[in-house]
């Protein structure tokens, strides 16, 4: 969203299902009104044409034209017919008449034919006191107090602090300590903020902040999106980098073209007929703000939420890493030829194309020199169903771009990760958060403890219904360990606080 707030069919999804949830009528609902009786409809059969090889062969080439052809197993069955109306709908909406559309009620039956009555699920996990370190909460009050419709969309550790960002609010701020309570302040609001990264805009060292703005919190196709930056003397005006943008989830800075000036990569997550990846080139030669970037598009597929800047291949340029969801669920490295010229290689695809990508990270997860993939997917916004295949991953790098898959743990709603060394014995450990849109009570903050290389052991540090959409990880006390910060999302209940700080107290104690 958001970074990890920003998924596909978002808060209009959550309308719209209100909508048809509310609609008697359309959900196989049948009565006399005047006498308030009211029958469930049994599902038509089953047409044994369901099975035919030519009927599987249709239903997978219209459903997987434009991506994987949807598993049966990944809805229950009851879901199916709003499944696959979506689908119709989508192809309908897009403009295209080149595919041959199988009668749609064949279609629900082939989907629940081979469907589960509902989706096994792994228990959520209720002894949160299994964490060999000690952790304690204190909350993150609002900048000036009060309280507050909570939607932190990303969290970014700096030395002395953390910054934030809040979508509902629009507010971009800086979170410091004083005797271990956190204090914030508010550095500038924008159009609905969705990520914050520290740069120095060279060849004139311009020190402050790029900021990702959204636009809109809910999913929609529009123009509102830019890329601004934020001198750190808060006086000095904003300048624009990049605008007219879809929903813009991720910035990061680099110098892409090797002429000595900072450019910024932009994920615009965007929504159906909006989005991509681009590149705003820094022009030299005297240009002022905001006309100084051109802006190029290196990926026209919506979907970016979270990006990378790493040289990976060893040239010597940056290269790029993007995690792409919506309807693609992958993650692509664009390998740089000195230019700002991008080739494109899939490091890895989701086996279906509900897989909920939700975070990214970079690191050397296995202590072998060099850098690996944590990747996370419980994205739940689409259909607001925990799926079995939610979980955090390991893609090990193998080198020569080629990564390895390996599952660290199934987790539903998983929704970020972040990569550290929380138990202090020389090995990175994994926290992620979750968000199941107050569901049920869950696990929505754990930590994976790296017991050997690449075997995790999972800690729950709690059992409850907050919703956490991103984390970090930090030393803020400077007592040599790191501390782990979640940010809040409650989209219905005002709260006193945007998010809390874990400091990690060091080892569990017998009798602690």
């Amino acid at each position: 969203m958001i970074s990890s707030a920003v998924k596909r069919n978002r808060i209009h999804c959550l309308l719209l299902w209100g909508l048809a949830s509310g609609s008697i009528a359309g959900c196989g609902w049948e009565g006399d009104a005047q006498q308030n009786e009211w029958r469930v409809l049994p599902p038509p059969p089953i047409s044994p044409r369901v099975w035919e090889p030519q009927v599987v062969a249709e239903v997978n080439a219209f459903c997987g034209d434009c991506h994987i052809a949807p598993d049966p197993t990944t809805f229950p069955r009851g879901r199916w017919a709003e499944e696959v109306e979506r689908g119709f709908g989508f192809y309908e909406e897009s403009g295209r008449h080149d595919l041959h559309p199988p009668p749609r009620e064949l279609v629900v039956q082939f989907y629940q034919a081979r469907a589960p009555e509902s989706l096994p699920l792994p228990p959520p996990v209720r002894d949160t006191n299994t964490s060999p370190v000690r952790f304690r909460r204190v909350d993150i009050p609002w900048p000036g107090g009060g309280r507050s419709r909570p939607s932190v969309s990303h969290l970014r550790s700096h030395p002395t602090g953390l910054y934030v960002c809040d979508m509902n609010s629009g507010i971009v701020g800086d979170i410091s300590f004083q005797q271990l309570q956190p204090v914030s302040r508010e550095l500038v609001r924008v159009q609905v903020a969705g990520h914050i990264e520290e740069a120095t805009l060279e060849p004139e060292g311009h020190t402050g902040w790029l900021i990702a703005q959204m636009g809109s919190v809910g999913p929609e196709d529009h123009d509102r999106g830019a890329v601004l930056f934020q001198p750190v003397n808060l006086q000095e005006p904003q300048w624009t980098v990049a605008d007219r943008l879809g929903r813009v989830a991720d910035v990061q800075a680099g110098d892409f073209n090797g002429d000595g000036a900072t450019d910024v990569a932009i994920a615009d997550f965007g929504w159906h007929r909006s989005g991509g990846l681009h590149i705003a080139l820094q022009r030299l030669g005297g240009a002022a703000p905001p006309t100084r970037f051109a802006v190029q598009t290196i990926d026209p597929r919506h979907g970016a939420s979270h990006l990378h800047v790493r040289d990976l291949d060893g040239d010597g340029d940056l290269d790029l890493v993007a995690l792409h969801s919506q309807e693609y669920e992958t993650v692509t490295a664009y390998i740089n030829d000195g230019g700002a010229n991008f080739t494109t290689r899939t490091l890895f695809a989701a086996p279906v194309p509900d897989f909920g990508c939700s975070s990214l990270e970079m690191a050397d997860l296995d202590g072998d020199g060099d850098e690996d993939l944590v990747l996370t997917n419980g994205d739940s916004m689409d259909s607001f169903l925990l799926k079995p295949h939610h979980g955090v991953q390991w893609l090990e790098n193998r080198g020569g771009l080629d990564f390895q898959y390996h599952l660290i743990a199934r987790q539903g709603g998983v929704y970020g990760a972040a990569v550290g060394d929380l138990d202090g014995d020389g090995d990175l450990d994994i926290a992620a958060c979750a968000m199941t849109w107050k569901q049920e009570d869950h696990n929505p903050l754990v930590w994976f403890e790296q017991t050997e290389r690449g075997a995790f052991t999972l800690h729950a540090l709690t059992f409850s219904n907050d919703q956490h959409a991103c984390i970090e990880l930090g030393d803020w006390d400077r007592d040599g360990d790191l501390d782990i910060a979640v940010g809040e999302f409650d989209m219905y209940i005002a709260l006193p606080y945007l998010g809390s700080i874990w400091w990690n107290e060091g080892p569990r104690l017998d009798g602690d």
